[in-house]
């Protein structure tokens, strides 16, 4: 792995953080664009789209509320496991009570 690939993985790594001014500010001055472009313009890629804007840092951090908490509502609950038939349950916990009574 070279350098560009570091830097471009160190980078797309701060888009995964909760957003602060310095973030913001990256987005909107470009700076977090042109490091993106410098980074992919040495590896196989063919385009990078350009980072969304943001109006501001209470827009950026409900946008990473919004991707990571389900689009405004709460954590998904988790699926019901799958059955031997490869089906899912319909009340998993007769399921499993069922499995250990056999």
């Amino acid at each position: 792995m070279n350098d560009d690939h570091t830097r471009l993985y160190a980078t797309l790594a701060t888009c995964f953080q909760h957003p602060d001014e310095a973030f913001v500010d990256a987005v909107r001055n470009g700076t977090l664009g042109t490091i993106v472009a410098e980074c992919a313009a040495s590896l196989p890629i063919d385009s990078v789209d350009a980072p969304p804007r943001f109006e501001d840092i209470a827009r950026a951090r409900r946008e990473y509320l919004r991707t990571f908490r389900a689009f405004e509502g709460e954590y998904a609950p988790p699926p019901n496991p799958p059955t031997k038939s490869g089906g899912t349950a319909p009340n998993a916990a007769s399921s499993r009570d069922r499995r250990r009574a056999t």
